[in-house]
């Protein structure tokens, strides 16, 4: 599934065998809600959040074998820069890694995360521009 800025509801799904399973590019007027899938065996990625200002709900997912070959640089759930997701209650397995943050603003609760093999989470922070 591709979404590009619309609301969007995806609820009791199962995605396998695809190159990524859902990819959103939304706005802070979209309302975005992930719930209760499953998620087995995309090559990329299974859930990819883009877009400034976003508030994307991501939860009670199951994500496993994403990017099974280790060190393929293939993730469970990435959220972009600019996007605040809420991901909470998803239990992600057997992946590259489990969670790719691009920023401080998403929050993650209460996941768990077994067997990704390069990291369950990986956040990685913005430099300060110089003289700011």
């Amino acid at each position: 599934i591709r979404s590009n800025n619309a609301n969007l509801k995806v609820k009791d799904c199962n995605f396998a065998r695809f190159q990524s399973g859902l990819i959103c590019n939304s706005t802070s007027y979209n309302k975005v809600v992930i719930h209760h899938n499953t998620f087995t065996s995309c090559k990329d990625r299974a859930i990819f959040l883009d877009g400034r200002a976003s508030r994307p709900i991501v939860a009670n997912n199951t994500i496993n074998f994403v990017g099974a070959v280790p060190l393929t640089n293939k993730h469970g759930i990435t959220a972009t820069l600019e996007v605040e997701a809420y991901i909470y209650a998803n239990n992600i397995a057997c992946n590259d890694r489990g969670i790719e943050i691009i920023s401080n603003k998403s929050k993650l609760i209460d996941n768990i995360l077994d067997k990704n093999h390069e990291a369950g989470i990986k956040v990685l922070g913005m430099k300060k521009a110089a003289g700011g």
